[in-house]
């Protein structure tokens, strides 16, 4: 059975690598939530146009036609003539019209649109990159999970082969007595806890990278061997990664622009104590044929053109009420965006703190593996000439263990702060 575990270990390691930049590139392509959104965005970009805000004239056909044949009988006031009846007589009535609707004048509300379009436009194009980054966080997430994961099946893979030829040993040295029954019992018993902890950490490796090929838009059964050398970025000045946050960071930039955008409607409530100007011209064709009337046809052709101004002089103080709301929102999100910096700021400061206490750890957890191998080496040097007991071989191999799943786990989470600050800065960690 633990035969069949190691061949699955060593199908599942031959797989083509990926590495975490190899992650991040699938995941901005092909990650389902992102090209959702992509599509938002480009519906905002079609928005942007001066038709949409106003700026340009309507035009709009119409025409109909109608046919009657009724029964008709027409009589005169003071009986000047004889009465004129007419029974099915055809009636047809032919209409058409071009229209034109411009809007000359609106208060400058228009101009206000068309640039309140552009900002809704970038607005989208912040919260598409914002979603990008929230994406990238949790596909970091996922793959340094899923590479913790691969390295521990490997630790405990090799505790296994140690296990197997500590069980050897003592079979060796129960035949010459140096040994006891109970000694071997004891190491089968290890050997079967890292049995169990392998089958462990290979249901949950399998669940992580399902997990990763979710978040790259892959399909589930897509098997990658995770690359095991990070590349690590040399993140020191605080104040010059403090003034990229504050430039770049999307979450800030979000929050100016929907400033902006406030003060774009208050353009567009301003208009509305301006009058309004607006220009009307059609060309009408229209023909009425009846054969049961004095005159059989009468035909109209022709353009008209109109200018038409209009002016709310009172509307009971609700521009007013609109403008002093405007103003509040004005102010509320100016707030906001103190606390967006603020929070933003301090989750920096505490990042670049856990940074440089995670760099230290790392290099004391990277001496410990040294030590802990030596240890081990020592330890089974000695066990093998029978100087110290299989428990105290398993002790520095346990230690032994700790020690490489300690060391993963802190470069792990060394890359993954290190992606969190990045992705503060609005920069990818690739």
């Amino acid at each position: 059975m633990i035969y069949l575990i190691l061949l699955f270990v060593n199908i599942s390691f031959s797989q083509e690598n990926l590495t975490l930049k190899q992650a991040i590139e699938n995941c901005l392509l092909n990650n389902y939530e992102i090209q959702i959104v992509k599509k938002t965005a480009e519906i905002s970009e079609n928005n942007v146009s001066k038709g949409n805000a106003g700026m340009l004239p309507t035009i709009d056909t119409r025409a109909s036609y109608k046919y009657s044949n009724p029964n008709r009988r027409i009589e005169f006031a003071g009986n000047v003539q004889p009465p004129i009846i007419r029974d099915g007589a055809n009636v047809e009535n032919l209409a058409a019209t071009v229209e034109l609707n411009w809007t000359l004048f609106d208060g400058f509300a228009m101009f206000a649109n068309y640039d309140k379009l552009k900002a809704l436009n970038e607005l989208s194009e912040i919260q598409f990159q914002i979603m990008i980054e929230n994406k990238v966080r949790e596909l970091v997430v996922s793959y340094l999970n899923a590479l913790t994961l691969q390295e521990n099946i490997s630790t405990i893979k090799s505790s296994l082969e140690l296990n197997r030829v500590r069980i050897e040993k003592i079979k060796d040295q129960i035949e010459y007595g140096v040994m006891t029954k109970s000694q071997l019992l004891q190491a089968e018993v290890d050997y079967n806890t890292d049995s169990t902890s392998l089958l462990t950490t290979i249901l949950s490796y399998e669940n992580a990278l399902r997990s990763l090929n979710y978040s790259m838009g892959l399909k589930y059964d897509k098997r990658f061997k995770l690359a095991n050398k990070l590349e690590f970025e040399n993140i020191q000045d605080f104040n010059q990664i403090k003034e990229k946050v504050f430039s770049k960071n999307s979450s800030i930039n979000l929050a100016i622009l929907n400033k902006d955008i406030n003060a774009l409607d208050y353009d567009v409530i301003l208009s509305n104590y301006y009058p309004r100007v607006n220009l009307t011209g059609d060309f009408v064709y229209n023909r009425n044929t009846d054969d049961a009337n004095f005159t059989t046809l009468i035909q109209n052709s022709g353009p008209s053109l109109s200018l038409n101004a209009s002016w709310n002089l009172y509307n009971g103080n609700k521009n007013s009420i609109t403008l002093q709301n405007n103003l509040i929102l004005s102010e509320q999100r100016e707030v906001e965006i103190q606390n967006i910096k603020a929070s933003i700021e301090l989750n920096l400061i505490n990042l670049f703190e856990s940074y440089k206490k995670q760099k230290e750890i790392v290099d004391l957890e990277t001496r410990n593996v040294k030590i802990a191998e030596e240890n081990f080496q020592r330890a089974f040097e000695e066990f093998r000439f029978s100087k110290i007991t299989s428990v105290e071989l398993r002790q520095a191999q346990l230690n032994l263990i700790r020690n490489e799943t300690n060391i993963t786990k802190s470069k792990n989470d060394l890359k993954n702060i290190e992606a969190q600050i990045l992705l503060l800065m609005g920069e990818m960690p690739i």
